[in-house]
């Protein structure tokens, strides 16, 4: 009866030890989302640019002077995902400021789009004097911003051979 007694005081011993355990877990991601270029891909004669388009983080803004029905000039964009976490396309905004005689076109890119980690997609922004147009409006210049809203790709693996 004691050895058993003994047994079970052993036993009953070595069950209630509390069992720690440590360590730290790091994440080592980057969001990086950003146009990286913006190169002027044609115009028509009768464009004129005003400024240098201005590109910061995912906005872009172009201001250019047109003078008759059907002037056209056109850019492509690079949008670069620079960092670790994949992309989606969330959303495409364009504001438009004076002449409504100047329309504009954003081809390339849609709603939904991927963008994988270290990978750049191009698209282009014409801005153009609308050809329908049966008088001179007043203004002749415009200012366009266009901004891609971009958030992380949802369900995506982790890659664990990413060194931190």
């Amino acid at each position: 009866m004691c050895a058993v007694l003994c047994i079970m005081a052993v036993g009953y011993a070595a069950f209630s030890t509390v069992l720690t355990i440590t360590g730290t877990a790091n994440i080592a991601s980057e969001w990086k989302v950003v146009f990286t270029d913006i190169t002027q891909v044609s115009k028509t004669s009768g464009v004129s640019i005003k400024s240098t388009p201005v590109a910061s983080g995912t906005t872009a803004t172009f201001n250019v002077g047109l003078t008759s029905p059907g002037d056209k000039i056109v850019y492509k964009i690079t949008l670069a995902n620079q960092g670790t976490i994949d992309a989606v396309i969330k959303n495409i905004n364009a504001s438009e400021t004076d002449s409504p005689a100047i329309i504009f076109t954003v081809d390339g890119v849609n709603v939904g789009d991927e963008l994988k980690n270290k990978t750049s997609k191009d698209f282009t922004v014409t801005i153009e004097y609308d050809p329908h147009v049966t008088s001179q409006p007043d203004k002749l210049q415009k200012t366009l911003t266009v901004s891609i809203v971009t958030e992380q790709k949802i369900n995506q693996s982790i890659d664990s051979s990413t060194p931190n």
